[in-house]
């Protein structure tokens, strides 16, 4: 079962505004994270970005950081029984997107789905920030958070 908004006052993103680029821009990530484009999802974060990652215990501070991290992650023996997992879809929804000026802040919930049947979906709550970068939305802040599966 899919989690509800708490809250029916969450205005739906009107296209064509800072509002929904960032959205798109998030799911952007989403999309390349799936088709394994590691450099397309990392000119989509600043530099300097800094990411609180639902699967890695340390604070990411910057993209070469992060990448490290992540490939630390891939080589660590796994323990856990969804190690054998592979990945099919990651669904945002729910996006609550606040921008002043060349700054914004999105809130949403992703949903993470695994081809394998037996696999239950992780539900994750997740918060960043965004600037306005050349023209660019850039992810500068990341935090997710699991969301016990009801």
């Amino acid at each position: 079962m899919a989690h509800e908004s708490t809250d029916p006052g969450v205005p739906a993103l009107v296209p064509g505004t800072p509002e929904e680029a960032v959205f798109r821009a998030m799911e952007e990530i989403y999309a390349r994270t799936l088709a394994g484009e590691i450099d397309a999802v990392a000119a989509l974060m600043h530099p300097e970005v800094t990411l609180w990652d639902s699967e890695i215990d340390a604070l990411a501070l910057g993209v070469p950081h992060l990448l490290s991290l992540r490939e630390r992650q891939l080589q660590e023996p796994l323990s856990s029984p969804d190690a054998e997992l592979t990945l099919s879809s990651l669904d945002a929804s729910e996006p609550y997107v606040s921008v002043w000026g060349d700054t914004a802040l999105m809130r949403h919930r992703l949903t993470v789905r695994f081809s394998e049947a037996e696999a239950a979906d992780i539900h994750i709550r997740n918060t960043s920030a965004w600037r306005l970068h050349d023209g660019q939305w850039l992810m500068v802040h990341n935090h997710e958070d699991v969301w016990p599966t009801p």
